[in-house]
């Protein structure tokens, strides 16, 4: 199913190249400057740490950074993106630009969120145990039954539609990301006049 929330950027896809996963099932290289792949919560979380993405050959995901705004969501908001994951709803596209600047701490590169790091941070954050499960009356069943457990102690299969939760992701390369100029591209215009997280 997907959020209505996406379908003001149904009209954008045309202008995204998609990449398809190679044989080890890496998406990088990423293959031109606007890239949409998918990525499962887990490797995403992986990839926050540099020595994770060091060994596998691919860009840091950096999920705050100057650009980033600090964190403002609720538990309560966070329990809402453990709900979509638990019903397979498709949530708006991760925006990711691709720093190519290579570095000791990240010899591959950077990927750095400047929108959608709420989305990744409250899966990353309930994985790691930071806040239990809290049901509204507009909770799924799964929440329902599991109010107040963490994700440790959550039975086998949800773990795994957790970890398996497949985000997508566009990745824009440095330069068309700082180029205004670059026709059709309308992603700022969506973040600036569209989205409020």
């Amino acid at each position: 199913m997907l959020c209505r929330c996406c379908w003001p950027l149904v009209r954008e896809l045309k202008y995204w190249r998609v990449a398809t996963n190679k044989s080890d099932g890496r998406h990088w290289p990423y293959p031109g400057p606007r890239t949409m792949t998918q990525c499962e919560a887990q490797e995403l979380k992986f990839r926050c740490d540099p020595e994770y993405a060091t060994a596998h050959s691919c860009p840091v995901l950096r999920t705050r950074h100057d650009m980033q705004r600090e964190s403002c969501w609720s538990v309560a908001e966070k329990v809402e993106m453990i709900d979509t994951c638990f019903q397979g709803w498709i949530c708006p596209p991760i925006y990711v630009i691709n720093h190519l600047e290579l570095t000791e701490v990240a010899p591959d590169g950077e990927d750095h969120v400047f929108d959608g790091a709420h989305k990744l941070e409250a899966v990353f954050e309930f994985m790691a145990g930071k806040f239990p499960l809290k049901a509204t009356p507009t909770s799924c069943a799964e929440i329902k039954e599991h109010t107040g457990k963490l994700f440790e102690v959550l039975p086998l299969a949800l773990k795994t539609k957790i970890r398996k939760y497949r985000f997508v992701i566009n990745v824009i390369d440095d330069e068309t990301a700082h180029d205004i100029s670059e026709p059709k591209f309308g992603v700022f215009t969506y973040i600036l006049f569209f989205r409020t997280v």
